[in-house]
């Protein structure tokens, strides 16, 4: 089953560079805005990577000078032993007064086709950003993010294993915006690394978030053509243990615009056709009482919660099973997800928006706050918003490992996963100039 390995990691050197100063988000979730405001942190940050500047494919060029640069001037060092890297978050969540700790680690992947039932997908990815993932590794030759999955380990083995490493001093530390905080320790030592390969040697990997670059790291594997032991055959990954109290599930909520002739005393009326509808006076005056309606009647059925524009009522929906059917995936692992009545029933079969017009985001905007999205909905752009609650760590495995996919967006992990916490090189050999002492390695 899945095979992991250490790496040389590469990282930012903390003597040159503050870590706050040089992480950034996932390259996808980066708007311009954001991308400037992270420029302006620092000329090293890792934006200046992973959204390169330049025209056309000479930004992937940039982007490999820049990573050579860097390695020169020792802001980037490498460590001389292979690792892996323990990787704790630590952060905040709407509703919850205490933080949240979540742990994991980040190892080198052997890339498997997903047919292959190793690593298991949930979910379909576009053809856009796996082109510019591929222009961007294959000028660099390296992995500036990780993919983000999951495993089962019920006894929590590997944080025992890990425990000891927590009480050293971390190769880094830092806060990113979202005010989430970042800790990363590397583990050389060789009775670690072989424990934690045994834990995993049996298991199947899940993937949380990441899928457009795993599957990009595949078509470079396959375009390389390597040896098997070659490190193009593997992949980077953030590795999660499902059972971690840590690991949150956000859900997206979804705010309809832009519909002609939308009348919503005429929807009201499509939708008791399909759902049967229990309306809350006030239910939306409050996020959090908002959250625990939403979380009471989910516990009991699938249900999406409906808000329209100025108004405090929430009302919940839960499906007329006999009006549904039809409507719905055959398999039950997928028809039972909310997110599935949403886009079947409501969004594809009464609004008319289809999955081109999801993928291109013509009618939908997607909020992953329910604050933000109480308050988006009296903007005056919004016609009608759907409330969801988070989709279940569960139902994510039931669905991957009955070969099934879920609608878009339809999970948010959350907090993401920092680009600069690590890179990784797929060359054969690590670099000479710059590297850490053993003192640096944990």
């Amino acid at each position: 089953m899945a095979e992991i390995r250490p790496f040389n990691g590469i990282l930012f050197n903390t003597k040159q560079v503050s870590a706050s100063d040089v992480l950034a988000p996932p390259y996808d979730v980066i708007s311009d805005v954001d991308a400037e405001n992270l420029k302006q942190k620092s000329p090293y940050n890792a934006v200046h990577l992973i959204c390169p500047e330049g025209s056309g494919d000479n930004k992937y060029t940039n982007a490999a000078q820049l990573f050579s640069t860097w390695r020169k001037e020792s802001i980037l060092v490498q460590n001389k032993e292979p690792c892996f890297y323990r990787y704790n978050q630590i952060f905040s969540v709407e509703g919850q007064d205490k933080p949240i700790t979540r742990r994991g680690f980040i190892a080198a992947v052997r890339l498997h086709p997903f047919d292959e039932k190793v690593i298991l997908p949930h979910e379909r990815t576009l053809r856009g950003p796996k082109i510019d993932r591929f222009k961007l590794m294959t000028a660099t030759s390296a992995h500036f993010s990780q993919i983000f999955g999951f495993y089962s380990d019920p006894k929590e083995f590997l944080n025992d294993v890990f425990s000891s490493i927590e009480n050293q001093p971390p190769c880094i530390d830092g806060i990113t915006d979202d005010g989430t905080r970042h800790v990363l320790w590397a583990v050389s030592d060789a009775s670690v690394v072989t424990k934690i390969q045994e834990a995993l040697k049996d298991l199947s990997i899940y993937i949380a978030d990441g899928h457009h670059r795993y599957e990009t790291m595949l078509a470079l594997k396959e375009q390389q053509n390597d040896d098997s032991d070659a490190p193009s055959n593997f992949g980077t990954f953030f590795l999660v243990n499902k059972d971690d109290p840590g690991l949150i599930v956000l859900p997206i909520h979804r705010l309809i615009h832009s519909i002609s002739d939308f009348n919503s005393k005429e929807f009201v009326s499509f939708l008791q056709e399909f759902f049967t509808m229990k309306t809350i006076v006030d239910g939306v005056k409050d996020s959090n009482q908002t959250t625990e309606l939403l979380k009471q009647e989910g516990n009991k059925q699938p249900t999406i919660g409906m808000v329209f524009p100025h108004n405090d009522d929430l009302i919940l929906l839960s499906p007329k099973e006999n009006a549904v059917r039809s409507s719905l995936p055959h398999n039950k692992v997928l028809a039972d997800l909310d997110v599935t009545l949403l886009h079947n029933i409501i969004l594809e079969k009464l609004l008319g928006i289809d999955k081109i017009a999801l993928e291109e985001q013509r009618h939908v905007f997607y909020v992953k706050s329910t604050t933000q999205a109480l308050e988006k909905i009296n903007d005056n752009t919004s016609q009608v918003g759907f409330l969801l609650n988070p989709t279940k760590t569960k139902q994510i495995c039931d669905v991957a490992d009955s070969d099934e996919c879920m609608p878009q967006k339809a999970t948010f992990y959350f907090p993401k996963i920092a680009s600069g916490i690590v890179f990784r090189s797929f060359t054969s050999t690590t670099s000479q100039e710059d590297h850490l002492s053993d003192q640096d390695i944990v």
